[in-house]
């Protein structure tokens, strides 16, 4: 990753996004009036050292204003 200061400006190379990009889905469910718990499940994009890509189980809260 490359920061100049001139003028601000981040410039990513493609395997450095790859390395930080995951694919995920999920749903959120209304709990108690505007509160929402949003279970999700995301995979990485790029593999690990040894082929694999375990994705895992998150979960959210959210509010709506």
């Amino acid at each position: 990753m490359e920061v100049s200061k001139k003028t601000c400006r981040i410039t990513i190379n493609e395997a450095e996004m790859k390395d930080k990009l995951e694919l995920g889905v999920g749903y959120s469910f209304g709990v108690w009036k505007d509160l929402y718990v949003d279970p999700y499940y995301v995979v990485p994009v790029k593999e690990d050292g040894e082929g694999n890509r375990e994705g895992e189980f998150r979960l959210g809260l959210s509010y709506k204003f």
